[in-house]
């Protein structure tokens, strides 16, 4: 037995081209090997990360709402969703492991730039601005060490402030006027013939549709608003009963 690794290395001496072949083989295999490893770690990590930071570890929802609330959110929505908050905090096992429990609402509908005199369907979701923060800047892996996280620029007590993704900005004619980087301006539009002047108070809606009213008093709130003078948009949805509502943002 002494003996072996003395055979072994006179083997390998005595073919050193193929013994440093083989080597390279091995050593590469393994680099790969872990390579890989490391890169599929990475992105199980950073995935979970992203998701966290996004919905959190755990969401409740009313049953059924994956698969009939995208056609009816209003109806699978929790109504009394502070008494759940307050079960899952009071919960003796839960309780001490929650750092952020929030509410979150999503919603469908119609957003409208009337200056631009454009629309387009939108998906929304609502946060509590400070919770999203304290979410944003979990990092239990450390792989996001260092990063400086935009503020989204909301507040708690101001409801008619919002963050708009680029794509839909860019459909309303957003890009300019809130200096958004890499975002191109709709091209011009070609003159329209001249709309049918309508009398004050009259709609040209037909009955049944006038929504001007609704839309006359979310203006003036905004108007009245410090931020009078920031691009807003519309947006037409349905309230929790159900009926059509358009406020501004």
């Amino acid at each position: 037995m002494m003996k072996m690794p003395v055979i072994g290395l006179r083997n390998i001496r005595r073919n050193m081209r193929r013994s440093v072949t083989t080597i390279l083989a091995i050593a590469i295999g393994a680099l790969a090997m872990l390579a890989f490893g490391g890169f599929m770690a990475f992105l199980v990590v950073g995935f979970r990360t992203q998701v966290i930071e996004g919905t959190g570890h755990l969401a409740v929802m009313k049953k059924g709402f994956y698969e009939f609330g995208s056609g009816n959110p209003a109806a699978y929505g929790i109504a009394d969703y502070q008494g759940v908050i307050a079960a899952i905090s009071d919960d003796k096992t839960l309780g001490p492991m929650i750092n952020v429990i929030t509410p979150t609402i999503t919603m469908y509908g119609l957003a409208a730039n009337f200056d631009a005199d454009s629309s387009r369907t939108f998906y929304g979701f609502g946060v509590v601005p400070s919770d999203r923060q304290k979410m944003r800047a979990w990092d239990e892996a450390g792989i996001t060490k260092g990063r400086v996280l935009d503020e989204l620029g909301l507040v708690d007590e101001d409801d008619q402030r919002g963050v708009i993704g680029t794509g839909l900005a860019r459909i309303l004619g957003l890009c300019q006027p809130l200096k958004i980087a890499d975002c191109f301006a709709a091209p011009a539009r070609h003159a329209v013939p001249a709309e049918p002047q309508v009398k004050p108070g009259e709609s040209t809606l037909p009955p049944g549709l006038d929504l001007s009213e609704l839309a006359r008093r979310d203006t003036q709130a905004v108007q009245a608003s410090p931020d009078a003078g920031m691009p807003r948009i519309d947006l037409l949805s349905a309230t929790s009963g159900g009926s059509p509502n358009i406020v501004s943002l």
